[in-house]
């Protein structure tokens, strides 16, 4: 795999640095990702109707095309609010069973309609998760998370910003830094053909993702973002060299994979490299989404 980054010219806003990555091949095909749906009102989320679990969700599509839903994208409503622990391309016209992980502790009760948060889960939040997840893959257990480390990971975020929500929801502990979130990103726009970004905070690189087209990323952008910022704020005010992010990229490209049958359509990649957590999701032969943590 061939990773794109502008290391000439990135944005830096106090301790967030963000490099552009383009894409290196053709698109995947035609999908309706989760913020075109929800706007248009093309999805439902709901508790499996034989018997609600934590760690699953039903996805309802109602559109003529398939659905993405991204990895530490937060579903909010139901019995309690939970994010996605990988990406799913749920197929048109139907129902899909995603594997997800609680993030609203103190919450477990009658069921409310089901929608899409704005915001991201943040960095921290999402890479515990993710690297739980891909050992239970590697394990043969599906793609279950570490639940009590996800729970620890939303309390951690609260402490840090001096947050206190009645059901540690993580949604709410956004809420409450959003002022701060928008002022710290506000000038930052997306570089034309861009499809994807190196996130360093406080001088060291956190994390690449990626998407198969720049339309994918324009769609999540906003929300992506809060999670990046979400978990900037506070961190010291220092950019992250370009040589980190190069070789970033390039551990990443040279990571060996598992493969695994999708949750919806299309195969799981599950990256393996030292000191790294990462999975894509690949369709007609292209990398749908693909994320990858520093550990």
């Amino acid at each position: 795999m061939q990773i794109q980054i502008d290391l000439e010219n990135p944005i830096v806003c106090g301790p967030l640095t963000l490099f552009a990555v383009y894409p290196s091949g053709p698109p995947a095909g035609d999908y309706l990702t989760g913020p075109e749906a929800a706007a248009q009102k093309l999805f439902d989320v709901s508790e499996r109707s034989d018997a609600a679990a934590v760690p699953e969700l039903v996805v309802n599509n109602h559109a003529d095309l398939p659905l993405l839903l991204v990895e530490g994208e937060i579903l909010i409503g139901a019995k309690q609010n939970r994010t996605l622990n990988v990406t799913v391309l749920c197929p048109a016209k139907g129902e899909t069973v995603i594997p997800v992980s609680c993030v609203e502790a103190g919450r477990w009760g009658r069921a409310r309609e089901g929608s899409r948060s704005r915001r991201h889960s943040s960095l921290s939040l999402r890479e515990v998760k993710l690297r739980s997840v891909s050992e239970s893959v590697r394990r043969g257990f599906g793609k279950t998370s570490d639940q009590g480390a996800v729970w620890d990971a939303v309390e951690a975020v609260a402490a840090r910003h001096g947050v206190r929500s009645p059901t540690m929801d993580f949604d709410e502990i956004q809420e409450h830094v959003g002022d701060d979130v928008d002022r710290l990103v506000k000038d930052v726009e997306l570089r034309a053909g861009q499809s994807g970004v190196v996130v360093g905070i406080g001088g060291e690189v956190r994390m690449l993702e990626l998407f198969d087209k720049p339309s994918t990323l324009a769609c999540y952008w906003q929300s992506l973002l809060s999670g990046y910022a979400t978990e900037a704020l506070g961190q010291q005010e220092k950019p992250t060299p370009a040589a980190a992010a190069k070789r970033f990229g390039g551990k990443v490209a040279r990571a060996r994979s598992r493969d695994a049958a999708g949750a919806g359509i299309g195969t799981e990649s599950h990256l393996e490299a030292p000191a790294l957590t990462g999975v894509a999701l690949s369709w007609n032969a292209a990398p749908v989404h693909l994320v990858a943590f520093a550990s």
